[in-house]
């Protein structure tokens, strides 16, 4: 999905989307669904962070059920925080044509959000072998590829992998076992601790 402003006549007669801004990256949609609990929004589809390379923007998107809620709800979000922090909304349209790269846009634009888990920060010629017998003991998800080798990061050149959970809880399980701890440190040194995180 690509995302783009459009003029105010158009947008609170057929949009269905509210981008939140200034979200705190560590925020889950566990998070930001407690907001709209608390702001009273109403009709809401779907929640879904912004990635890009599977990375928080600290954006947000909303999608409505309908547009009949869309002028309410922008109402009810003016005074929103998360954890202290004021978020922002905006009125989006949604332009479906547009493919996004994979890692970028609403849900990391892949598959199984909140089961998913970006391992990072990892060698550059780190190979399938090497991460394997990390997974040892958790429960991956019956699909084509659990375990994907994600394009180098442009910035960093470090490889990254995306891992995928069979649920929620395992997802977090995997985090918490490998997240910071040192790959192949007799090989790197400490140099390259692991980064991992959910992907929602």
């Amino acid at each position: 999905m690509n995302i783009r402003i459009t003029s105010r006549s158009v947008k609170f007669t057929t949009a269905r989307h509210i981008e939140l801004n200034n979200v705190p990256k560590s925020a889950t949609p566990a998070d930001i669904r407690r907001l709209l609990w608390r702001s009273k929004v109403q009709d809401i589809q779907d929640v879904s962070i912004i990635y890009k390379g599977f990375m928080p923007t600290g954006r947000a998107l909303l999608t409505l059920n309908k547009p009949n809620f869309l002028r309410d709800n922008m109402r009810a979000l003016e005074n929103a925080s998360i954890s202290g922090i004021r978020v922002y909304s905006g009125v989006r349209m949604v332009d479906g044509d547009k493919q996004l790269a994979f890692g970028d846009g609403p849900h990391a634009n892949t598959f199984n959000e909140g089961k998913n888990v970006l391992l990072w920060n990892l060698p550059r010629r780190t190979q399938f072998s090497t991460i394997t017998p990390l997974l040892k003991g958790f429960a991956l998800a019956d699909c084509k590829e659990p375990i994907q080798k994600v394009k180098i990061d442009e910035f960093t050149f470090l490889s990254r992998f995306l891992i995928r959970l069979v649920d929620e809880s395992e997802a977090h399980r995997l985090v918490r076992a490998l997240h910071m701890t040192d790959l192949e440190p007799e090989k790197h040194g400490r140099a390259h601790p692991v980064r991992a995180h959910v992907v929602y």
